[in-house]
C-alpha cells in the first residue's frame, strides 16, 4: 500500500471520528436542552399538583366537619330520647381512638400521649374536671390536625367526635345544655 493510500484511509477514518463527535455534541445539546425542558415542566406541573392537594385538603376538612356535626346531631336526638350518654361516646370512639394511634401520628413526647390517655379515659368516667377538658380539647384539635395532614380521614374524624363529644360533655358536666 502506499502512503497515499494509507493516508487517504486515515483521512476517512478522521472524518469519520470528526462526524461521529458532532453527532454526540449535538446529541448531548439536544439531551441537555430537552432534559432542562422537562425539569421546567416538571416543577410546573409540581406546583400545580401541590395547589390542588392543598385545596383537596381544605375540601376534606370541610366535609369532615360537616359529617361529624351531623353525626352530633344524631348524637344529640339520641341524648334526647335518653338511650345515650356523652360518657358513652367516649366508651366507644375514645377506646377506638386510643387502640388505633395510641403512638401513632401522635405526640413526640410519649409523657403528653400517656396524659392524652388519662384524659379520655376520666371523660369516659365522667370524672373529667373543666380545665382537664380544655386540656384534652387542646391535645384532640392538634391530633385532628395531623391527621388531616396525613391525609387520615378516620383518624380526622374519630378526633372531631371527640372533640364534639367533649363539648357534650363538659356542658352536662358543668350543669348548661348545648
Amino acid at each position: 500500500m502506499e502512503i497515499q493510500e494509507i493516508a487517504a484511509i486515515i483521512g476517512a477514518i478522521g472524518g469519520i471520528i470528526v462526524i461521529i463527535v458532532m453527532l454526540y455534541m449535538h446529541l448531548d445539546r439536544k439531551i441537555t436542552e430537552l432534559d432542562r425542558k422537562m425539569d421546567v415542566k416538571l416543577k410546573e406541573l409540581d406546583e400545580r399538583i401541590a395547589v390542588r392537594l392543598r385545596e383537596f385538603r381544605g375540601e376534606i376538612g370541610r366535609d369532615l366537619e360537616g359529617l361529624a356535626l351531623v353525626f352530633y346531631k344524631l348524637l344529640e336526638i339520641l341524648r334526647d330520647k335518653g338511650m345515650l350518654d356523652p360518657s358513652d361516646v367516649f366508651k366507644v370512639f375514645g377506646s377506638e381512638y386510643l387502640q388505633r394511634y395510641s403512638g401513632r401520628l401522635s405526640n413526640p413526647d410519649s409523657l403528653v400521649e400517656a396524659r392524652k390517655a388519662e384524659l379520655i379515659r376520666k371523660a369516659q368516667a365522667r370524672l373529667i374536671t373543666y380545665e382537664e377538658a380544655l386540656e384534652l380539647q387542646k391535645l384532640l384539635e392538634e391530633q385532628k390536625r395531623k391527621h388531616e395532614s396525613a391525609g387520615d380521614i378516620v383518624g380526622a374524624i374519630l378526633a372531631l367526635i371527640l372533640l364534639l363529644a367533649l363539648v357534650w360533655l363538659t356542658s352536662e358536666l358543668s350543669g348548661r345544655e348545648g
